[in-house]
């Protein structure tokens, strides 16, 4: 998996707005999709799939987004941030938390909640790439070496 990836070209480099109004314009029978997609500056081909429902890995209220690649986010965002306060009150509570451990309660929070997940079966853990991907989306998080506690 590619862990820094700049992008080379400028594929669907259309906005997410401007294809929600062609969508709706033509849906309303208001323009026709070549009109739709030249008053709105976006691709034509583009705007047929989404309008004729030929794209399944988009839902009927998301068809408007902009994804590119087979690739698909594993938790969403309100998911993510939930497990980003769990680790930070975990370590509130004094009880930091290591990689692996974070790779298991990933990996626990998906069964639990019944999130289709490509991660290990056998160890029961999230992967390293998710983990740097996780971290690097939560710059709160770090990982940091214990220090003991001295008595005074």
């Amino acid at each position: 998996m590619v862990r820094n990836y700049k992008r080379k070209t400028n594929r669907a480099n259309w906005s997410e707005e401007q294809m929600k109004l062609a969508i709706l314009a033509v849906e309303n029978k208001e323009l026709s999709i070549r009109k739709a997609a030249v008053v709105f500056g976006v691709p034509k081909d583009s705007l047929n799939r989404r309008v004729k429902g030929k794209l399944k890995s988009l839902s009927a209220e998301e068809k408007h987004k902009n994804i590119l690649g087979r690739y698909r986010a594993t938790l969403t965002h309100d998911q993510e941030k939930e497990l980003e306060d769990h680790i930070i009150d975990m370590d509130q509570a004094f009880y930091g938390l290591s990689i692996n451990d974070i790779r298991a309660i990933v990996d626990d929070y998906c069964q639990k909640n019944n999130i289709k997940n490509n991660f290990n079966s056998d160890n029961k853990m999230a992967g390293r790439d998710f983990v740097e991907g996780f971290m690097k989306r939560h710059p709160k998080l770090s990982l940091r070496r214990p220090k003991k506690v001295e008595e005074s």
